[in-house]
């Protein structure tokens, strides 16, 4: 029985390609990017430089994939709408002056339930 080989991948010297892509800047087109790692030692194809953005987009909230849900309807929307709105606040604010203005506001509820 003869022994089957198994297709050898070729080493990318000079470092990782996907790291090197994601270091990038993505106005360079393509291209640029695969000339650029040529001149590191770092072999890798246009396509690669593709796969590679779309995967950061996709993780950093890009554009919809074709086939993936669309954004979330009614309350659960709303709530996370707001949290999200309210955590830009407090980055805005400052995490002291935000707790400030968090314990007045509890206050103000606080004297509004007992009647005061």
């Amino acid at each position: 029985m003869a022994s089957k080989k198994k297709a050898s991948r070729k080493k990318k010297s000079g470092g990782n390609a996907s790291e090197f892509i994601r270091g990038m800047p993505t106005t360079l087109k393509a291209a640029d990017v695969v000339a650029a790692g040529k001149k590191k030692g770092i072999s890798f194809t246009p396509g690669l430089v593709y796969i590679v953005r779309g995967r950061v987009a996709g993780k950093a909230g890009g554009p919809a994939k074709a086939g993936k849900r669309g954004p979330k309807r009614g309350r659960a929307a709303a709530a996370s709408s707001s949290d999200a709105q309210f955590r830009r606040l407090v980055v805005e604010l400052g995490v002291t002056r935000a707790k400030a203005l968090l314990n007045e506001v509890e206050r103000g509820m606080a004297a509004l339930i007992q009647g005061g």
